[in-house]
């Protein structure tokens, strides 16, 4: 299996079109991503997420 990772920090303003975004454009590999959000203390300018997708070999 192939794990691809990347990571995101979104605007606090644009979280919900982010989201939409990830969901449309995705929307084939449902089953196969996830997002995480990520607990850290920098998060007045933006809240940071992990993105991953899996593959199979």
């Amino acid at each position: 299996m192939i794990l691809y990772n990347t990571t995101f920090k979104v605007d606090l303003n644009e979280i919900v079109n982010f989201r939409l975004f990830l969901d449309d454009f995705f929307k084939n590999l449902k089953d196969e991503t996830d997002l995480f959000q990520l607990l850290n203390e920098d998060s007045l300018d933006g809240i940071t997420y992990c993105f991953q997708i899996k593959f199979e070999d």
